[in-house]
């Protein structure tokens, strides 16, 4: 949840990789600090269940047609 609110109200910019490592950490602690000082720690599994329900069914996917090649090209 705290990534998707960072991402979410991110602006586009060029950095290098130290500077986009450490922007990102900033935002990560800043937003996770006010998240819960205003929703509380509850709302850190906002999303939690209907993530799960659409994740679950790709890796199934995903682990079916891996063993799939595996048996076609291994």
């Amino acid at each position: 949840m705290i990534k998707t609110r960072v991402h979410a109200n991110a602006t586009p910019s060029r950095l290098s990789w130290g500077d986009f490592v450490a922007q990102e950490r900033r935002l990560l602690s800043s937003t996770f600090r006010t998240v819960v000082a205003e929703e509380g720690y509850r709302s850190l599994f906002k999303g939690l269940v209907p993530r799960c329900l659409i994740v679950s069914p790709l890796f199934a996917i995903t682990m079916a047609c891996y063993e799939k090649f595996q048996q076609r090209f291994g």
